[in-house]
Formats: structure tokens, C-alpha cells, sequence
């Protein structure tokens, strides 16, 4: 254990220590960043190739997952559904459909 020079009791925090849920924004930053990718299926998943989910039926169907997943959250005993994961997971979700949206939309614009 690597102890914090400024104060020799407490210890620094660990890399893995910052992702946890007790650190708060750390831990809303890194579940955005694990929900974007879900935008970016939503819009893209299911369809043939080059066309994509209106935007708004994406976020739909995004929001709708991450929902399930804190639902499911209740019936594991080492977990807890907690309102405010939703809302962090359903702003990487709408993240991931921007970006898949602009993406696309760069894309048939320049063909």
C-alpha cells in the first residue's frame, strides 16, 4: 500500500478505487462512457447495411435497455438499481446516437 505523503495515515487511492460508485463523478463518467456504445447500436443494429433507426427510436430503444439492466439490478443481491445510473447511462446512450447520427450523416453526405 503506497501511503499519501501529505497525510501519512490515510492511504492514496488505487486506480480501481475511482471507479467505484462511492467516488461519485468518476464513476458517472466511466458508466457514460461504458453506455455510448450502446447509442451507437441502437441506432445501427438490426437493419441492413447503410441505413440506420431514426434518432429518436434509437434513444428509444437505448434507454430502453439500460432500464432493463437496472431492473434486472434488483434481483441480483450483490447489486442495487439506483435511479440516478439510469439517467447517467441514458446520457451516454443519447451521446452514442449523436455520434452515430453525425456519423452517418457525414457519411451520406459526402456520398
Amino acid at each position: 500500500m503506497v501511503t499519501n505523503p501529505v497525510s501519512p495515515d490515510s492511504p492514496l487511492p488505487q486506480p480501481a478505487d475511482l471507479l467505484s460508485s462511492s467516488t461519485g463523478q468518476p464513476a458517472s463518467l466511466a458508466e457514460v462512457a461504458l453506455s455510448i456504445p450502446i447509442g451507437l447500436l441502437a441506432c445501427l443494429v438490426g437493419l441492413p447495411s447503410g441505413r440506420r433507426h431514426h434518432p429518436a427510436l434509437a434513444l428509444l430503444l437505448g434507454w430502453a435497455f439500460v432500464g432493463l439492466v437496472e431492473v434486472a439490478q434488483v434481483f441480483v443481491l450483490s447489486r442495487t438499481a439506483d435511479v440516478v445510473d439510469f439517467f447517467v447511462n441514458a446520457t451516454g446512450v443519447a451521446a452514442g446516437v449523436g455520434v452515430a447520427s453525425r456519423i452517418l450523416s457525414d457519411q451520406r453526405s459526402q456520398a
